[in-house]
């Protein structure tokens, strides 16, 4: 779990485009999501709903019920 965690503290400053310690969605959108569905795990993973995700927003295994949403 260590090596995870820090693999994505790597993943979050990379995605960070202009280092402001938030990921917003655009900056989000720029890289590869597994099947095409950015807009829908970022908003699973944005748990305050502020609309950027906190490295630790990023980092959790647990989102808002994403799979719940997409099912519809």
């Amino acid at each position: 779990a260590e090596l995870k965690g820090t693999n994505c503290i790597y993943r979050f400053k990379s995605i960070d485009i202009n280092h402001d310690g938030a990921v917003s969605l655009e900056e989000f959108k720029a890289i590869p999501h597994h099947r095409g569905y950015a807009e829908e795990t970022f908003k699973s993973k944005d748990l305050n709903g502020d609309g950027s995700l906190t490295q630790e927003e990023l980092c959790t295994a647990k989102g808002k019920g994403m799979h719940k949403r997409m099912g519809k």
